[in-house]
């Protein structure tokens, strides 16, 4: 997965293994865990951002690693979101939120 970052007269690319550290307050949350979850319990998008307090649109965007800031070619499965987040969406599946915290690729485990 490459994060472009756009400046004045040039587009530079850096890897997500490039070791950016996260800010505060944010995570990592595996997208592809949080779609099977949903897909076996049989809830919609709508239905999970409800009991999470989110909109389906950001549900979506974690299932499929889009970003919702900055352009980002490749999609992962592994998605930089708000440690609220998570959290909200481990409530919703009655889980602990470690379950759904996600690694990045080629990175060492996410330490929250």
């Amino acid at each position: 997965m490459y994060l472009t970052n756009f400046t004045a007269k040039t587009k530079r690319s850096i890897s997500v293994t490039d070791r950016v550290p996260l800010a505060a307050g944010r995570t990592y949350i595996d997208g592809q865990m949080v779609r099977q979850l949903r897909n076996h319990r049989g809830w919609s998008l709508e239905t999970l951002g409800r009991m999470a307090n989110l909109s389906w649109l950001s549900v979506q965007r974690v299932e499929t690693g889009r970003q919702r800031y900055g352009a980002v070619p490749a999609r992962s499965p592994v998605v930089v979101v708000k440690t609220e987040t998570l959290d909200r969406i481990a409530a919703a599946f009655d889980i602990p939120a470690a379950v759904l915290r996600g690694t990045p690729p080629g990175g060492k485990e996410a330490s929250q």
